[in-house]
């Protein structure tokens, strides 16, 4: 009864496999849903009808786009093209080399400097409020007095002053060279003014830089203090016609060193002798003596035992030393240097540049040339004072009030 039981069950069983392994197992693409073939009904006994897979549909291959050349194929009777051959390009006609242009040479800053003097002795020069002013001295050479050409300040002004009810002058000698509106409150403006003939002459010459200045819209005791116009050191300067910025050819002529463009004067004293400790007393006795003869209130003195290579604005040179020390550090030496002392201006080997030289043939002899830039500037004994000179940067120099003294302030 078992073994029948058995095989009853494995009949029945056989279909359902078949069944379920009608379609092979298939790795291409899929298909369009097709409608499911019945399966035969098998019976024990009976020959099971295999069933055939439908027929695959050929795969749709994508077209490819126009724009893309379409892939190298030979055809057969289809006729060959040759590739294109890439165009040689003409040769170029061989062209004559760029001329140069002749551009115009750019000036040196001790070339500048020769053509000009800068006249500010402050390092920050304000004019404020409602009205202002500053009087001082300058000094020149005879050639720098003819050789003057123009004056230009350099300014800036407060946003809140009023161009058309502010002014700015600028005098000579007492002479108004020139008066504009101050306008010029986004940035410092140069205002070049033409000299005319015999504004300037030899020696002492006083500058006056005035402002009347009003507020654009506040007439308040505190806004007052927004009116300004400050000036420029480094562009406010006379211009030559001629290097005689730093032509110097006199003891007289030393007050007429000036400034340098931040307001500054230099004393450079070139001594080959420097390590000399017998030499010290007479050179600090030279630096005191020519520290008042150029009268400017920002001084500074340096010491070298070379001879600079360059020129510079606002710098005297003194070389110092005897005959044989210095002999070879300029062209030629002075005459009568190897008979006595000598205090004179010579030509330096550096062009532009002239050198006062303190010399003699012995150290006595030095000493002596030294003492005729001092002793004039002693005082004689018993003597007092009656003015502080001040008039390098304020004028007219300051009195000196020992008793009882009226002075008008208008």
């Amino acid at each position: 009864m078992k073994p029948f039981v058995i095989a009853c069950t494995l009949a029945l069983l056989a279909p359902s496999q078949l069944l379920a392994q009608t379609t092979p197992f298939d790795m291409s693409r899929e298909r369009p849903a097709t409608p499911a073939q019945p399966a035969p009904s098998s019976s024990p006994g009976q020959p099971e009808a295999q069933s055939q897979p439908p027929a695959a549909a050929p795969e749709a291959r994508p077209q490819q786009p126009a724009t893309q050349p379409a892939p190298f194929q030979v055809s057969p009777g289809a006729p060959v093209r040759p590739a294109p051959q890439p165009t040689q390009p003409a040769p170029a006609k061989p062209t004559a080399p760029p001329q140069a242009e002749a551009r115009p040479r750019i000036q040196t800053a001790s070339e500048t400097d020769a053509g000009r003097r800068y006249i500010l002795p402050f390092g920050k020069l304000s004019l404020s409020g409602e009205a202002d002013r500053r009087t001082w001295t300058i000094y020149v050479t005879p050639e720098q007095a003819s050789a003057a050409t123009a004056i230009t300040i350099g300014y800036q002004n407060s946003i809140v002053v009023a161009p058309e009810a502010s002014t700015f002058s600028v005098e000579l000698n007492g002479s108004v060279i020139g008066q504009v509106p101050v306008a010029s409150a986004d940035a410092v403006s140069d205002l070049v003014l033409p000299l005319p003939a015999g504004a300037l002459q030899a020696g002492a010459n006083v500058v006056r830089l005035a402002t009347q200045q009003r507020h654009r819209t506040d007439c308040s005791i505190q806004s007052t203090y927004d009116l300004w116009t400050n000036i420029d050191p480094s562009r406010t300067y006379l211009t030559f016609n001629a290097p005689v910025g730093n032509r110097f050819s006199s003891i007289d002529d030393i007050p007429a060193v000036g400034l340098d463009a931040t307001g500054a004067t230099t004393i450079d004293i070139v001594a080959p002798a420097l390590t000399n400790p017998s030499r010290s007393n007479m050179l600090l006795r030279l630096a005191q003596a020519l520290a008042l003869r150029v009268q400017m209130p920002n001084q500074t003195v340096v010491f070298h035992a070379t001879m600079p290579t360059a020129p510079v604005a606002g710098t005297l040179t003194v070389l110092v030393g005897t005959q044989l020390e210095i002999e070879g550090l300029i062209p030629a030496l002075p005459a009568g240097s190897a008979v006595g002392p000598t205090v004179t201006f010579a030509p330096a080997a550096t062009p532009g540049l002239s050198t006062l030289v303190v010399t003699g043939p012995t150290a006595e002899a030095l000493r002596q040339a030294v003492e005729t830039l001092a002793s004039p500037l002693d005082a004689a004994p018993g003597t007092s004072r009656t003015t502080f000179s001040t008039k390098a940067w304020n004028t007219p120099d300051a009195p000196i009030l020992v008793g009882e003294t009226r002075i008008p302030l208008s």
